[in-house]
């Protein structure tokens, strides 16, 4: 809405054209705030604008409202208030009450009255905003909460902030590193790393933390959720040759789990389960980076929960497809980059989500019940390309399309039509071919054997060795609830124990490929690669058990990626260290020459069993070790 042509305020009092809006409701919130999704204080300019220096970008729209917003008891009460002030003889007054009831009859909105000057932080301020916000929104929240089912008897709790926004700034400030470091992780973490949760548009949000480190307000608490994430992931994973005396490799992964736990305290100081935003979910997804190997995976997959509900709350499930924008063709650029970081979003949870199926036994969310299509493939800028052509959602497409067939995998196990083992081991093998048909699909400069072509980002070679190891990774997924039967029966279950074998050699010979590079350090690569080394462990276990012959090339890749794992990683992740202590173990133990039969009796299945963290008969799905 652009300003009156009388100079007036935006949201002064105009009357409705044809190009207005219709809706059933005035709009109180600023186009900013409601493209930013986040609260209004429903003041021209509003705080959430001066904060993000935009004041001039402040407008609340007019709209031209389907039912007429009068009825007989406003309007009695009206003339009331008009006879009293005409009787007082205060003719502005009287004026003003006339104006401000002709602007509601035309356009359902109040006039924009001054902001007063308060102080920054100020609790009646705070209180004062709060309970303008309550009727206003109260029509919002009625509908989100209505969708879950349940009443809303205070409204007023859902908008309660329980942090004041200086108060706030000022303990991120604290808690975060200088400006030059903190320039130097994020713009790592845009260049090397945002490819794997492509969740931010870079440059906005570099933007915002450019206004951060220059006025140390931010334009929301929760933001300070995406910032944290942001410094943990890139800390974790910088490489040695870009840190100096002050942050050394162990004090910055220090520093990454104390930027983790600062991730997750803002989350709750926020309230961020009744305070919805965005950027909580985006911090939530961008700390899967650190949370595994940090030690924190069973409180990551409780905030994958949260985060998908709050994202169906959001309504980010419910987009639907987009015409396809021509070559020139105008459009607004910032809805578009709204609408994409919001399917990017969503399908980063259902990735999370899907390939968290092992140690749920179940999903969040079925493919039938969402409508938002997968994002574009296309960069910061919008513009779609061919699949064949890089971008920075690339990776991720291809990850999803993998995903969606987890659910397809556990809903066949548990099809009436499958009750026997025959029926769920031809479903394994239906799967198993639909996953080998999508990494033949796979785009030339995700494919190893392609070769690089330096126009490509520098991170291209990073998503290749990724997607190697995640992909061999998703195929073991597949068997795996008939892993060890394969080694138990091999007649009957060979090609489960052939491509299993297969996939976790694909995976260690990756892992020594890259083992001197980077990327290694990147929490899939040396989790699965635990994983893949753990079954190699087994078919080697169970072929000296059963007097079979081995490869002695296997056992030697067993021991090398051991030593590896604790030169390299062992002291800097947790998932390695309890891998590698159960790498040991199972070497030796189980291939010890004079070890007694009885642990491969049938009734210590179980017990090899929990090496892959193996779920058994009644539960067909085993929970994998970085989980």
């Amino acid at each position: 809405m652009s300003s009156a042509p009388d100079g007036s305020s935006p949201g002064a009092a105009s009357s409705t054209g044809h190009n207005t809006r219709v809706s059933q409701r005035a709009s109180r919130s600023c186009t900013e705030c409601k493209r930013r999704k986040i609260r209004c204080d429903k003041t021209v300019p509003c705080s959430q604008c001066i904060r993000a220096k935009a004041p001039a970008k402040c407008r609340i729209e007019m709209v031209e409202l389907t039912t007429k917003y009068t009825k007989s008891r406003q309007e009695i009460e009206f003339l009331h208030r008009l006879k009293t002030s005409l009787t007082a003889t205060s003719l502005a007054e009287a004026n003003d009450l006339i104006s401000s009831r002709l602007t509601l009859l035309e356009t359902g909105q109040e006039p924009v009255k001054p902001r007063k000057p308060v102080p920054r932080g100020s609790s009646d301020h705070f209180h004062d905003v709060l309970n303008d916000q309550q009727t206003d929104e109260t029509f919002d929240i009625a509908k989100t909460l209505m969708r879950l089912g349940r009443g809303y008897p205070n409204p007023a709790d859902v908008l309660d902030q329980t942090v004041p926004d200086s108060e706030f700034s000022l303990a991120v400030i604290e808690s975060a590193p200088d400006i030059g470091i903190a320039r130097k992780l994020v713009i790592y973490y845009l260049e090397h790393l945002s490819w794997h949760h492509p969740v931010l548009h870079h440059g906005e949000f570099l933007s915002q933390c450019e206004s951060f480190w220059a006025t140390g307000e931010m334009i929301t608490p929760q933001w300070a959720c995406v910032y944290f994430a942001v410094l943990s992931a890139s800390a974790y994973n910088l490489p040695e040759s870009l840190c100096d005396a002050t942050y050394t490799r162990q004090i910055l992964r220090q520093r990454s789990e104390f930027w983790y736990q600062q991730m997750f305290n803002t989350l709750f100081c926020t309230d961020y389960t009744l305070n919805h935003s965005v950027f909580s979910i985006q911090g939530i997804i961008i700390s899967c980076m650190v949370a595994h190997p940090l030690g924190q995976a069973v409180r990551q997959m409780v905030l994958l929960s949260s985060s998908l509900r709050i994202a169906q709350c959001l309504g980010y499930a419910a987009q639907t497809p987009s015409r396809p924008i021509a070559s020139g063709e105008l459009f607004d650029l910032r809805a578009k980059i709204t609408e994409e970081v919001q399917r990017r979003i969503w399908w980063q949870i259902l990735v999370q989500d899907y390939f968290l199926v092992p140690m749920a036994g179940s999903y969040g969310v079925s493919p039938n019940h969402f409508t938002t299509p997968m994002p574009l493939n296309c960069n910061d800028d919008m513009i779609e390309q061919p699949p064949e052509v890089p971008t920075i959602s690339s990776y991720c497409i291809n990850l999803a399309k993998m995903a969606l067939l987890m659910p397809q995998l556990i809903d066949g196990l548990r099809s009436p039509t499958t009750t026997t083992r025959e029926a769920q081991y031809r479903h394994i093998k239906f799967i198993d071919s639909k996953m080998r048909k999508l990494m033949a699909e796979l785009p030339a400069f995700l494919r190893p054997e392609t070769p690089f072509d330096p126009s490509w980002p520098v991170w291209i070679a990073w998503a290749r060795s990724t997607l190697t190891i995640s992909a061999a990774d998703k195929i073991i997924m597949i068997h795996r609830s008939f892993l060890i039967k394969s080694f138990q029966d091999p007649q009957t279950y060979d090609f489960t124990r052939r491509t299993c074998v297969s996939a976790a050699l694909t995976i260690l010979n990756e892992f020594h490929r890259v083992k001197n590079n980077d990327v290694v350090r990147l929490w899939i690569i040396p989790t699965f690669t635990v994983s893949a080394a753990i079954v190699i462990g087994l078919d080697i276990s169970y072929r000296m058990k059963n007097k079979e012959a081995y490869e002695a090339k296997h056992l030697e890749l067993l021991n090398a990626t051991i030593d590896t794992l604790k030169m390299t990683l062992m002291d800097y992740d947790v998932t390695v260290r309890q891998g590698v202590t159960l790498l040991e173990n199972l070497l030796t133990y189980k291939l010890n020459s004079d070890m007694s039969p009885s642990l491969w009796d049938e009734n210590c299945t179980p017990h090899l069993d929990e090496l892959i963290g193996y779920m058994g008969e009644n539960h067909p799905w085993d929970a994998e070790p970085q989980l």
